[in-house]
């Protein structure tokens, strides 16, 4: 169950985020968007943040699933743990 609502949550992200990619093609709008998120990530490196923006975006997207796909993995592992050892104990008194 937690793992349908995390990986729900992390395609809600993503989405969002090429939506907003979308809706700037499609209405062809004469403003700039900020793209402090992007400069938050890579401040530190010497890289074009404009050149490279959709690389940097998907890289980032795929840390993001890993890390909630692992944070996921681990919950679940513990929550098994926690399950075996009142068992044990349930057997043990």
């Amino acid at each position: 169950m937690f793992l349908v609502f995390a990986m729900s949550c992390i395609f809600i992200g993503i989405l969002t985020q090429i939506l907003w990619i979308i809706f700037d093609i499609v209405l062809q709008t004469n403003g700039s968007h900020s793209r402090q998120m992007l400069h938050i990530m890579v401040s530190k490196s010497f890289i074009d943040e404009e050149k490279y923006y959709y690389i940097i975006l998907l890289y980032t997207n795929v840390v993001v699933c890993i890390g909630a796909i692992t944070l996921t993995a681990i919950g679940t592992m513990l929550r098994g743990y926690l399950i075996h050892v009142c068992g044990m104990f349930k057997i043990a008194r």
